[in-house]
């Protein structure tokens, strides 16, 4: 595992590569999803810095996830003109995120099960978000801390 809080050398051998290119040489996780059987919380800290060193963060004016499709209805069949009724799963996930951002901004703590939802809130709280992975349930526990 690369060290990413070792030295600006190793920082800058990281940047070399793709995060495709750091899956297969298994210095991340090959997946965004949910963390495999071998996953624990020890060998997460080592990749939750990696991801946080890699992280393109939100302008700092962005306070949560939106999008201008996000509370719209769709059509789902043009010919006989369906409209969706009913939360689409990206309005399910910026809901989601945004709750969480809501709760761990006041202080508290709150669960994530995705890694890719970790990556997401990384964006808004690249230093100050903590992480810790339960093997037994498959989860994460995460909150802020300002002091960091």
């Amino acid at each position: 595992m690369i060290d990413v809080t070792a030295n600006p050398t190793t920082n800058n051998e990281i940047l070399k590569y793709s995060l495709e290119e750091l899956k297969a040489m298994k210095i991340l996780s090959n997946t965004n999803g949910r963390p495999t059987e071998a996953m624990t919380d020890a060998k997460w800290q080592r990749e939750f810095e990696l991801r946080r060193f890699l992280c393109h963060p939100y302008p700092k004016t962005i306070k949560k996830l939106k999008s201008k499709y996000s509370t719209e209805q769709g059509s789902w069949n043009e010919e006989t003109s369906g409209i969706y009724k009913g939360q689409t799963n990206w309005q399910r996930y910026v809901a989601y995120i945004n709750d969480v951002l809501k709760v761990i901004e006041s202080g508290e703590h709150d669960y994530c099960y995705y890694i890719y939802q970790i990556d997401e809130l990384l964006k808004f709280h690249r230093y100050d978000l903590v992480t810790k992975y339960y093997k037994e349930d498959k989860y994460f526990e995460v909150w802020l801390d300002k002091n960091r």
